[in-house]
């Protein structure tokens, strides 16, 4: 078994996120585009995170962030659970 990875504060990290089974569940749509920005920046700053790049695909998406403060695994449980729950719903 590996070791968990540190996190350190201030470190930039590049983040990919797979949706579940591989599924399109992030299809281009004008309402889901607007759900994911507003939860990345909800998410981002109640956890002092710096984003600096996003692309969303339809089965994935990538951040370029920085973690000032040390709450990476805060910061993406948090953004990943509200992102499926919006999902569920729609």
């Amino acid at each position: 078994m590996s070791l968990p990875r540190q996190i350190i504060p201030g470190d930039t990290w590049f983040i990919t996120r797979r949706c579940t089974q591989r599924t399109s569940l992030l299809k281009p749509c004008a309402i889901l585009t607007a759900v994911f920005m507003y939860l990345l920046i909800y998410c981002a700053k109640q956890y002092g995170i710096m984003i600096h790049a996003v692309c969303v695909m339809s089965t994935h998406y990538h951040l370029v962030v920085t973690d000032p403060f040390g709450l990476l695994p805060r910061f993406m449980e948090n953004l990943n659970k509200l992102l499926a729950k919006v999902l569920n719903c729609h």
